[in-house]
């Protein structure tokens, strides 16, 4: 079982690295285990985190769900976007703030329902700040697989302000 191929590659940018000796994925969202081959995905040519600008910075892809469960529900050009829109939901919501911090989103797309979005964090952030960054999520576009219940979790670092 595989967690991605190398057309998903091109398109999102990002580059796998084989994980060693590491089967089993415990995620800090839901507790559960998942288990697969695994391929950590991390963009090619990570951008320079711009205070002014972006201060939220991809640091890679999980799939949680199987490469073929994604290759039959979605649109991977649509699914990248989604998750760029994703990012900057993250990144409208930080406001004044100068906290530094880890998020996880665990995102589920199913054919019945809007995205369901969960989070884990790590450091400085305020559970105000969460909930805000989790109603940006409700204002994201309504995508949704065509098939299968997909799961994925993008790590994001969040910097302070230089």
């Amino acid at each position: 079982m595989r967690t991605y191929c190398i057309t998903t590659l091109i398109i999102f940018g990002f580059i796998a690295t084989a994980v060693a000796d590491e089967t089993n994925y415990q995620s800090p969202i839901d507790g559960k285990s998942y288990q697969a081959d695994w391929r950590t995905y991390h963009p090619m040519n990570p951008p320079e985190i711009k205070a002014s600008t972006n201060r939220v910075q991809n640091q890679g892809i999980r799939l949680l769900s199987t490469q073929e469960q994604f290759s039959r529900s979605i649109n991977v050009s649509e699914l990248a976007d989604f998750i760029r829109k994703t990012e900057h939901a993250i990144d409208s919501s930080l406001g004044a703030t100068n906290n530094a911090f880890e998020l996880v989103v665990q995102t589920t797309l199913t054919k019945d329902k809007k995205p369901f979005f969960e989070m884990a964090s790590k450091g400085d952030v305020s559970q105000e700040m969460l909930q805000r960054i989790y109603d940006n999520f409700g204002r994201l576009p309504d995508y949704r697989s065509r098939e299968d219940d997909l799961k994925y979790e993008v790590r994001f670092m969040i910097a302070k302000k230089p």
